[in-house]
């Protein structure tokens, strides 16, 4: 079975003319009619394809922009690849260092 990753049917009719879509098809279940074996078969098909769609939605990478060289999250991007710290990097995380320090200092 193949899985379309771009479309995610939103209510896919069955081929048969007494089933519809499978809103019609719960309707049929509730009021206690009896479900056709190859419309259950495709009603079923639909339910998983809909739960694989939603778990891909779910599991996306999520991307960041990466920040330019010359600002504290780059120095912290270089320490966790434990690149060298290049000069605008430290600069930049020196200067945020010394501000949280001057808005955090206990003061008497």
């Amino acid at each position: 079975m193949q899985v379309n990753a771009k479309k995610q049917p939103t209510s896919t009719p069955c081929r048969h003319p007494l089933c519809g879509d499978s809103a019609t098809y719960y309707e049929r279940v509730a009021r206690g009619a009896e479900a056709r074996p190859h419309c259950r078969a495709h009603h079923l098909e639909w339910k998983y394809l809909q739960h694989v769609q939603r778990l891909r939605d779910r599991y996306q990478p999520r991307t960041r922009a990466v920040m330019p060289c010359g600002t504290a999250a780059a120095a912290a991007r270089h320490r966790r690849r434990k690149e060298p710290v290049c000069d605008p990097c430290r600069l930049a995380d020196n200067a945020r260092t010394t501000e949280w320090k001057a808005r955090n200092r206990d003061t008497p």
